[in-house]
């Protein structure tokens, strides 16, 4: 072997470990910015969750401040709620639209807010028609506890299968 192949043969070498470097740095970033992108889409999938139920909880307050008060202004809370629950559970099913197991959950979901809505709804019919009394007799009779309890059961199983998506895909 002469010296100018063996410079060649050593610049070569370097040359062919430096692209190297490159192409897996590359493919590093892209798989970084890939695992990033899945972080934020579970960060913004767990906070529409918690928005939906914090959303219920609202509506919750409203009623019952108007339940207690007869105070149409307490109501300000639940009206704004109702709103929001739809288009935080619309989001939701946007952002899950991937994932069967959450759109079969989001499924149920809207049923049992559909139920607690519709309880809500009658407890403040109730109140505006026969007064403090019957109000409160309707919420202690109602089945707004054990429909709250499947609601924070159900977001609660959501939350964790996005969590598991997530260290699946990190």
């Amino acid at each position: 072997m002469t010296f100018k192949f063996k410079i060649v043969a050593g610049f070569g070498a370097g040359l062919a470990i430096l692209i190297l470097v490159g192409v897996l740095s590359y493919e590093s970033l892209i798989r970084t910015a890939e695992d990033r992108a899945w972080v934020t889409h579970t960060h913004l999938a767990l906070e529409k969750v918690d928005a939906v139920l914090a959303d219920l909880l609202d509506a919750e307050t409203g009623q019952r401040g108007y339940i207690l008060t007869g105070d149409p202004s307490y109501l300000a809370p639940y009206t704004d709620a109702l709103s929001h629950v739809h288009q935080n559970v619309k989001e939701l099913r946007e952002l899950t639209a991937d994932n069967p197991v959450q759109q079969h959950s989001l499924d149920r979901l809207e049923k049992l807010i559909a139920a607690r809505l519709a309880g809500l709804q009658d407890r403040i019919a109730v109140r505006s028609r026969e007064g403090l009394a019957a109000g409160a007799e309707g919420v202690r009779q109602g089945r707004g506890k054990e429909n709250m309890d499947q609601i924070r059961a159900l977001i609660a199983e959501m939350g964790m299968e996005e969590n598991r998506l997530l260290k699946l895909r990190s």
